[in-house]
C-alpha cells in the first residue's frame, strides 16, 4: 500500500494470503480509522474494489485487533478505537456503583447528574450484563439497581486496588469464574 497507494483488493489478497473475510473486517476497519478511503465505482465483484492509502504512518502496517474494536498502530504505539465497546470506563463505573450503592432506585438521569458522568457514558446494557440492572420501573425512566452487588464490587476493587480499565476487566473475568 505505501509503494503502491491506489490498490485493488484483489492486489492485496495475492500478496498477504488472507482470508477474503479478515481481509473484509480489516480494510473496513482501516477506512474507518481514515487510512485508506474506497475511490472505484464498482462494489462487486470484491476483489475489484479499489482503495487508496491516505494515511502514511510508517513502514509497520496496523495491526488489527480481534476485539474487533480497531487498529493498533505500531509507528504511532496508539491503539486506533474505530469501533466503541460496550464496556464502561472504570473511573465512570466506579462513580456509578458508588452511586448504585447508596440508592437502588435511580434513573440515569439523576446518575449521570450526581456523579458528573456524562449520559452517553453510562452503558446500560454493559451494567445489566454484568447483573446490575435487575428491573426497570414500567411508568418511569427508573431503574432498579443491584446495590449489594454495587457494594460487593467496591469492596473488590477496593481490595485488589484496582485503577484502570484492563485492570477491571481482569477482575470482571475473575468474578465471572467465581
Amino acid at each position: 500500500m505505501r509503494r503502491n497507494p491506489n490498490f485493488r483488493v484483489s492486489e492485496i489478497e495475492m500478496v498477504c494470503g488472507v482470508s477474503t473475510s479478515y481481509l473484509q473486517k480489516y480494510l473496513r476497519t482501516l477506512v474507518a480509522a481514515r487510512y485508506i478511503v474506497f475511490i472505484s465505482k464498482v462494489k462487486k465483484p470484491y476483489s475489484n474494489r479499489e482503495y487508496r492509502l491516505i494515511k502514511n504512518t510508517g513502514v509497520k502496517a496496523p495491526v488489527y485487533l480481534r476485539d474487533g474494536t480497531g487498529l493498533y498502530d505500531e509507528n504511532l504505539n496508539k491503539k486506533i478505537i474505530t469501533k466503541e465497546t460496550n464496556n464502561m470506563k472504570f473511573k465512570d463505573l466506579y462513580k456509578v456503583l458508588k452511586m448504585i450503592k447508596n440508592d437502588s432506585f435511580l434513573s440515569l438521569e439523576d446518575i449521570s447528574k450526581f456523579t458528573r458522568v456524562s449520559f452517553e457514558n453510562i452503558k446500560l446494557e454493559f451494567l445489566k450484563s454484568k447483573g446490575l440492572v435487575l428491573d426497570k420501573l414500567l411508568e418511569e425512566d427508573v431503574y432498579i439497581f443491584n446495590s449489594e452487588l454495587a457494594d460487593v464490587l467496591i469492596d473488590e476493587i477496593k481490595k485488589n486496588s484496582i485503577k484502570t480499565d484492563e485492570q477491571m476487566e481482569e477482575l470482571w473475568k475473575q468474578l465471572s469464574n467465581k
